[in-house]
């Protein structure tokens, strides 16, 4: 990134890797910690938007539930990004996807 830009999560997936049950999994970017008030089962995901509106859905993509949690702003250059929940087993596997919003990053 040439500059810090807002994030969208889009999405945060549990894989279906093994049955795993993540609670209140938190996301540590650039050292800024931010948990996200939910319970994230196997083949769930969550979405956020900039503003830090998150909804939890199924597998089948069924609104679970809507939660509030602290926006995450991406820097300038490389961003160092963690996963990680309390009870998260060693073999749990997950994915994160970031979405860049404003002005077109050139590299």
């Amino acid at each position: 990134l040439s500059k810090p830009c807002n994030a969208v999560i889009e999405p945060l997936h549990l894989m279906k890797h093994r049955q795993s049950t993540w609670e209140q999994p938190t996301l540590t970017v650039n050292g800024k910690s931010v948990t996200l008030p939910i319970t994230l089962q196997s083949g769930q995901f969550a979405e956020v938007t900039p503003d830090g509106q998150g909804t939890l859905y199924s597998l089948g993509g069924h609104e679970l539930a809507h939660f509030q949690m602290d926006p995450i702003t991406l820097q300038a250059g490389d961003n160092a990004v963690t996963l990680s929940a309390a009870n998260a087993s060693e073999l749990a596997r997950a994915a994160v996807t970031f979405r860049y919003l404003g002005q077109p990053v050139n590299n």
